[in-house]
């Protein structure tokens, strides 16, 4: 019922035997490849399409990135490959753009799919394109009505023959490639980073925008010579800044300090002296006080002095001190044991008087024991 040797692709096959076999995608598969190492080329990134792809030499219909062009390049540069995605990806859009490529470029494009939903779907969008001419369908159920096949064939026909030369448009795609020139130098300038802070202005701006989001006040302060700041000095001055915004509760005023009552109406370098000057004292007070206040408590009997108001509340008692008079100078040359000796013996005295006081007050006068001594 079905000679094989006679159907026409086996033909083909055996007519092809040698070509067939000498390709180079072929002996790599069965694990020789210097013949495809030595035919490869590496496919251009995506960053050199721009610079390396002429504008008139685009035949792309539909809208492309920068990763489907690089695939469109390595088809249009004879490379084999395959490219992967899921659905909705751009796979059907990309082989559109790749047969239009290849087409402009005077070559035939076999598309082969395993179902024919596949091929409908890049024959309706070449359709939308009109370019549904230069299409044939020779899928099954395009070749079993004959007659829409030859009319469809003499359609290509009799487009091909209306073409005429090409319009010059050197002047518009001259245009178009300086204005593809600037676009690219403005996205490498703005991802550029420049000296001497050594940051591109998307860092900058980037900086600037998170500041934004953050509701961070803007300040208006001139810094002389930016410019010629280096990273080290701008850390510096980011250093200075954030313990200058320690201060901020103070300079809204949701906070006081000690020279918030202050009178002075200028500031000057001698007054800084001054100011300087008078610091030193004050801090030479603090630790003389630290020191005096490691004796007190010992001396005074008193509790350890810790704050400031403890010292304001022993000053009564510090000043009484003061003002006690100097003791007679004999006083301190007196033998302390001999002056122990007769006070207790004046104590002895004083107990017998009051305990023989009634007799003696019968027997002498009362004026004797008053404690007012006679001047």
């Amino acid at each position: 019922m079905f000679s094989y040797t006679k159907a026409a692709i086996v033909q083909d096959i055996i007519a092809n035997e040698a070509k067939i076999l000498s390709h180079p995608l072929l002996q790599a598969i069965s694990g020789d490849l210097t013949a495809y190492n030595s035919s490869f080329k590496e496919p251009l990134p995506a960053s050199a399409l721009d610079y390396q792809i002429k504008p008139e030499r685009l035949f792309q219909i539909l809208d492309a990135d920068s990763s489907q062009q690089v695939v469109i390049e390595a088809a249009k540069s004879g490379s084999s490959f395959v490219v992967q995605g899921p659905p909705g990806t751009g796979k059907s859009q990309t082989i559109v753009n790749m047969m239009a490529e290849l087409i402009g470029n005077g070559k035939s494009v076999l598309l082969v799919a395993e179902k024919e939903t596949a091929l409908s779907v890049v024959y309706k969008r070449m359709a939308e394109c009109n370019l549904d001419h230069v299409c044939l369908n020779l899928h099954h159920s395009g070749t079993t009505d004959k007659r829409a096949l030859v009319h469809n064939l003499s359609r290509t026909i009799d487009y091909l023959a209306q073409i005429s030369v090409a319009e010059k448009n050197d002047l518009f795609f001259e245009r178009l490639a300086y204005s593809r020139q600037s676009i690219n130098s403005y996205i490498q300038s703005l991802h550029t980073k420049e000296k001497p802070l050594d940051k591109s202005p998307f860092e900058i701006f980037g900086e600037l925008l998170k500041k934004e989001r953050e509701e961070i006040p803007n300040i208006n302060i001139i810094f002389s010579n930016f410019s010629q700041w280096t990273p080290s000095r701008l850390e510096e001055a980011k250093h200075l800044l954030n313990q200058l915004a320690g201060f901020l509760e103070f300079l809204q005023g949701t906070k006081s300090t000690i020279w918030q009552n202050s009178k002075l109406k200028y500031y000057s370098y001698e007054l800084q002296l001054e100011i300087e000057e008078k610091l030193r004292d004050f801090q030479e007070a603090i630790t003389e006080i630290k020191k005096i206040s490691q004796t007190f408590p010992a001396n005074l009997q008193t509790k350890h002095l810790l704050k400031l108001e403890d010292i304001e509340a022993l000053l009564p008692s510090l000043q009484h001190i003061l003002n006690v008079p100097p003791l007679p100078e004999h006083w301190t040359k007196l033998d302390i044991s001999l002056a122990h000796q007769t006070f207790s013996q004046l104590q002895n005295d004083v107990k017998f008087l009051e305990s023989n006081e009634p007799y003696l007050k019968h027997k002498y006068k009362s004026e004797l024991f008053s404690s007012e001594l006679p001047a």
